[in-house]
């Protein structure tokens, strides 16, 4: 064993001292006449210059580095780390230069990982970059060179302990300067097996590898693809006792893993457990959630569900592939995550969301009635069987009978609605109520309505049109029209009987000067003789005229005597007449009273007065009334 240890020692040092050879015959400049000792190293670097012309006595100058002044020196150190051109000038008749590139890196540590093995034996592997070869010192007198990016020949401490090991760099033909590292073997008989304890799936195709590693021993994970048997080395690093993979494809392939640590000494690897990905894929389906996954391997033994954070489901079945949930409340969000257990660890699979559904073909709503109710509108329909509290129905219109709009949107176990929008009073509209239950599933549109809308357009004084449509749907229509006619507080006045059944000419007469709104009612005919509706209110009022003759003749002969005021009586009242200077020569406030013709105890003249009325009529309205009139005389 010493013998073959010292085999593999002698032909390292004989491959790093053949490239030596090798870089050192690359040491001379472009044209050759001159060479130095060192192209390569770590700062910093001295170097020697030798000439290698037959130029004989003549000067030679060299440049090493920008900014220095050119010297006869043929020595230089170069302090930081750069690439330089050492230019070598010689001053004959015709001056002549020669170039050689010098490269100066940083002395950086090696990373090296230090690879325990069993019977108190250890190694090193050395990184592939940045130096050439690297010098592993064991102890003071036990060293070996190993090139970049293997193991180190091994080293038999013959006990268990924690020995320093030294690790140096170095470039070929380049200087002893390089950087060094210095780490702790830990010597043991024997090795533990390295142990996976999770892998955990997410949904970004990303995956958690979570293991317990055993300090100065090299792992590798390796991995094999839909649960074969051959396994292939990954080249990731651990972060402490977990690895983040983003480079597989984990929606797409099934993939097993392990660990396989390396022992170096006896070339050979020891294995940690197998876990292999759960890939779970979800089908929202018609009354159920299907879920599915691939056989986790024939180690699994049990297999559990979560369903919005929650353990819902386990089995000792970890054969089972599939499972449907279908105790499930429609129109709701579920989120599922499968976790498969090992005798060594387990598998949690992507979380997998979607929202449950269940269609249906509801009824439309029949036996919609419709009728204003003051200022709002009330709405009535015969339940639909599916009806429950989680109902939510609307109520909409359209004015042309179709493209109907949502107006108000109520829920419940309900019939009937009073809605209160003010859409709904801007126009004659047909209205109906359709509904939803709770797994979005929407009726039809129900039976179609449309209320008795009342418009009124003023003729004359006193003399309104009132004009409105027929109501909507009837079995046997409507047997007749009232409209009904009622004071500020909504008591009725009177009714009148309307013959036409879209059109009424309503003239007010001073007996209903305090009439206020107007609606028109209609009645049902045959099987819909119970039925009533009515239309929205309208306001009017009633138009208290003042009259006031053009003339009057206060001459005793008992006929227009005096100038007063006919009408129907008011508030507030004020009457005044002026004469043609603008004086003031009548003024009462007693709305029977007149002027009689006398001003300051004397007849008045024969002329044109002006007269001014003001007051307030039994609806509120303030009259304001004005003009001339003759006085004469017979």
């Amino acid at each position: 064993m010493i013998q073959r240890k010292r085999f593999i020692q002698l032909a390292i040092c004989w491959g790093v001292l053949a490239l030596s050879v090798v870089a050192h015959a690359q040491n001379t400049s472009k044209i050759g006449r001159f060479s130095v000792d060192k192209t390569i190293g770590c700062a910093p670097l001295s170097i020697n210059v030798t000439k290698l012309d037959n130029f004989g006595d003549i000067s030679r100058q060299y440049l090493f580095e920008e900014g220095i002044s050119v010297t006869n020196d043929t020595t230089h150190t170069f302090s930081s780390p750069g690439i330089y051109n050492v230019v070598q000038i010689v001053q004959n008749a015709v001056p002549r230069t020669d170039t050689l590139t010098i490269v100066v890196n940083s002395p950086e540590p090696p990373q090296v990982t230090v690879a325990n093995c069993r019977n108190f034996s250890a190694s090193v592997r050395v990184p592939a970059s940045p130096y050439d070869y690297y010098r592993v010192y064991y102890t003071a007198a036990d060293s070996v060179d190993v090139l970049a990016g293997n193991y180190a020949v091994p080293h038999d401490y013959g006990v268990a302990g924690r020995f320093p090991v030294r690790v140096k760099g170095f470039y070929n033909g380049g200087n002893d300067g390089c950087g060094e590292t210095n780490v702790i073997i830990n010597t043991r008989q024997e090795l533990t097996d390295p142990t996976l304890n999770s892998i955990e799936t997410f949904q970004d195709s990303t995956m958690l590898i979570s293991a317990t590693l055993n300090s100065g021993i090299s792992y590798v994970l390796q991995v094999s693809e839909n649960n074969e048997s051959t396994f292939s080395e990954i080249s990731l690093v651990f972060q402490g006792n977990q690895i983040l993979l983003d480079q597989l494809l984990p929606m797409t392939n099934d993939y097993c893993f392990r660990l396989a640590a390396y022992d170096p000494c006896n070339n050979e690897y020891y294995y940690s457990n197998t876990l292999c990905q759960v890939s779970l894929a979800a089908s929202f389906e018609q009354y159920r959630n299907l879920l599915s996954w691939v056989p986790p391997g024939p180690a699994a033994q049990s297999f559990e569900i979560y369903r919005n954070d929650t353990l819902y489901y386990q089995s000792a079945n970890a054969g089972v592939t599939q499972y449907p949930d279908s105790t499930l409340i429609c129109n709701t969000g579920y989120c599922y995550q499968v976790r498969v257990n090992y005798p060594v660890g387990f598998a949690l699979s992507q979380v997998v969301c979607g929202t449950s559904f269940e269609k249906q073909n509801l009824a439309p709503i029949t036996g919609v009635y419709s009728t204003y109710q003051g200022d709002d509108l009330f709405l009535s329909w015969e339940s639909a069987e599916q009806a429950n509290a989680n109902t939510t129905y609307q109520a909409v219109y359209a004015f042309d009978g179709s493209n109907f709009s949502t107006g108000a949107t109520f829920k419940g176990d309900i019939n009937e609605q009073l809605v209160s929008n003010p859409q709904f009073l801007k126009n004659s509209y047909s209205y109906t109520i359709r509904y939803s239950d709770e797994c979005n599933n929407i009726s039809p549109l129900g039976t179609i309505t449309r209320p008795v809308f009342l418009s009124i357009e003023q003729q004359q004084t006193n003399t309104f049109h009132l004009t409105w449509n027929q109501y909507r749907p009837l079995t046997d229509g409507v047997r007749q029209y009232y409209v009904d006619l009622w004071d500020i507080n909504m008591a009725l006045l009177t009714t009148f009987d309307v013959w036409d059944p879209t059109f009424y000419e309503l003239r007010l007469t001073s007996e209903y000067n305090s009439a206020a709104y107007v609606t028109v009612r209609a009645a049902g005919l045959g099987v819909d003789a119970d039925f009533v509706t009515t239309s929205n209110r309208r306001a009017i009022a009633f138009h208290s005229d003042l009259y006031l003759p053009s003339a009057f003749t206060p001459n005793g002969d008992g006929l227009n005597e005096e100038f007063g005021v006919k009408g129907p009586e008011v508030t507030n009242f004020s009457f005044r007449i002026y004469n043609r200077w603008g004086e003031l020569v009548f003024y009462t406030t007693e709305q029977p009273k007149g002027w009689n013709g006398v001003f300051k105890g004397a007849r008045a003249p024969q002329g044109t007065y002006r007269y001014y009325v003001e007051g307030t009529d039994a609806g509120g309205r303030l009259i304001k009334k004005s003009g001339n009139f003759v006085l004469l005389k017979n």
